[in-house]
């Protein structure tokens, strides 16, 4: 089980539109599966019409700053970095069922830094890198098939092949933005086994989707749209004794 102790304080002044706020939260003595997570902090801070916000999770092993004044084109940040970071417990969110798991592996690293105008975050320039992702059961892995970096300039950005590998196939997104405007692909074949981590209705899933996506809209509101065929695919649902297949 996730059990730990979580504390804070809050205290906030001021007239509605000019509200002088500090919020203090702290996450201790975090252990999931008898090993200790480490330690998290978050403290939010609102004055003279801006907003300070800075996290510390897990010891120190992922981090948020982020800043933002309510003043319309005054500059804002958001910078974000991951280093191995145990997500586990939010796989065990989703479900629950796998607590049993001795195989379940969630490791993400990474960074992001946004620098923007406010009010024009779908504008703004920075950078990416997405270095490790591992999603893993008994049975059962997806990882990145190698580290990516990519720029983003005023809201424009190309990711030209990032691939997610699984047991059976592989599926690879390339997805460009043009000022805030995305085109791009989802296309391959990936393991059905991945409705196994999302939800514990489904006991066990076998087979592959062969899937051809494409995307469009806006970095505010993406559009998804496209086909994928099932091959070989069979899911055990729980409660139900026969496996549904095609």
């Amino acid at each position: 089980p996730l059990r730990g102790s979580l504390s804070g304080t809050s205290w906030g002044k001021g007239p509605e539109g000019s509200v002088e706020s500090k919020t203090d939260l702290r996450l201790t003595d975090l252990v999931l599966r008898g090993r200790e997570l480490g330690d998290s902090s978050l403290q939010i801070e609102t004055k003279s019409g801006r907003a300070k916000i800075e996290w510390s999770g897990l010891d120190g092993s992922a981090e948020l700053k982020a800043f933002y004044d309510f003043t319309p084109g005054r500059d804002c940040f958001v910078e974000m970095k991951a280093n191995g970071v145990d997500f586990t417990p939010m796989v065990l969110l989703l479900n629950p069922s796998l607590m049993q798991d001795e195989g379940l592996v969630g490791r993400l690293s990474g960074s992001y830094r946004l620098d923007f105008a406010s009010g024009q975050a779908e504008l703004g320039t920075g950078q990416a890198r997405i270095s490790e992702y591992v999603l893993k059961k008994t049975g059962t892995t997806f990882r990145l098939d190698r580290p990516y970096d990519f720029r983003i300039e005023r809201g424009s950005f190309s990711i030209p092949a990032l691939t997610l590998v699984g047991d059976e196939g592989s599926a690879t997104l390339s997805l460009r933005s043009t000022s805030g405007n995305l085109s791009g692909s989802i296309r391959g074949r990936l393991d059905l086994s991945l409705a196994e981590f999302l939800t514990s209705s489904v006991v066990k899933a076998d087979g592959v989707s062969e899937m051809d996506l494409s995307i469009g809209g806006t970095l505010k509101a993406p559009k998804l749209s496209g086909s994928g065929e099932v091959s070989g695919g069979s899911i055990l649902i729980d409660g139900i004794e026969t496996p549904v297949e095609n």
